[in-house]
């Protein structure tokens, strides 16, 4: 079954979201996650931190990819996914993640990138290009 989002943001859509909940089947359990929606990441911050994880890769002699997964595995939460009835904990993919979330990682990237001595593109060259 796939899973549906709802964005509530104002009382007529809040009614029909309780409405549907209501008239849901008892016979099988229901999961229902709440929280604060965002925005997903921008295009913006996409670039820049692939253009990062290339700086990364030239100065440790590493590949842009490695590079990128080494850091989702170093900062990032596992979560649960299933496949074929199987579920496991797996990395979530940078296109899932929120603004937010995307500029805590974009940060925790760039610190350590520092702590390695390697300057990164800072966000106001990138407009410039």
């Amino acid at each position: 079954m796939a899973v549906e989002q709802q964005i509530v943001k104002d009382e007529p859509t809040r009614e029909r979201l309780i409405e549907r909940i209501r008239g849901l089947s008892l016979e099988k359990p229901w999961a229902f996650k709440w929280g604060l929606w965002r925005k997903h990441r921008t295009l913006s911050q996409m670039g820049l931190v692939h253009q990062w994880f290339d700086e990364v890769g030239k100065a440790t002699g590493n590949h842009p990819e490695d590079v990128k997964h080494g850091y989702k595995d170093l900062f990032l939460t596992r979560v649960e996914k299933t496949w074929r009835g199987k579920t496991r904990l797996a990395l979530p993919s940078l296109n899932d993640l929120n603004t937010l979330e995307m500029s805590d990682f974009m940060n925790q990237v760039q610190a350590d990138a520092l702590t390695m001595g390697i300057p990164l593109t800072e966000p106001l060259e990138m407009q410039k290009r």
